[in-house]
C-alpha cells in the first residue's frame, strides 16, 4: 500500500485530512478493517475506519478533525500511515509508508 499526495483543506470551519491511496501488490481483503492512523506532533492518534472491496485499488481516504479535537491538539503537524487490523480483535499492523501534513 501506497499513500501519497497528503493535503489539508479548511471546510465549514474544521480541517479536512485527504490521503491517495494505492495497493501496489494484491487486492484489498474482503471484509478486513483498516485504519486511517494520524498522530500529531504532540503524540495525540486519531483513528479512520475503512473497508475496501476488492476493486478499490486506489482512490482517497479523508476525514474531518471535530471542532472539539482540533480545539485541544497543540500540534498541526501530522505523521499518517494505513494499518491492517489482524484477526477479528487483534493488534493492527502498519501496511503502508508514512506521510506528513
Amino acid at each position: 500500500m501506497e499513500l501519497s499526495n497528503p493535503r489539508v483543506e479548511f471546510i465549514n470551519g474544521e480541517n479536512q485530512y485527504t490521503v491517495d491511496y494505492r495497493f501496489q501488490r494484491g487486492q484489498p481483503k474482503r471484509g478486513a478493517l483498516y485504519r486511517f492512523a494520524m498522530v500529531s506532533g504532540s503524540e495525540n492518534e486519531y483513528h479512520i475506519n475503512c473497508y475496501f472491496n476488492e476493486s478499490q485499488l486506489k482512490g482517497s481516504i479523508s476525514g474531518a478533525m471535530p471542532f472539539y479535537d482540533a480545539a485541544k491538539e497543540t500540534s498541526q503537524q501530522f505523521e499518517a500511515r494505513l494499518e491492517i487490523m489482524l484477526g477479528t480483535s487483534g493488534p493492527f499492523k502498519t501496511i503502508s509508508n508514512k506521510v506528513s501534513f
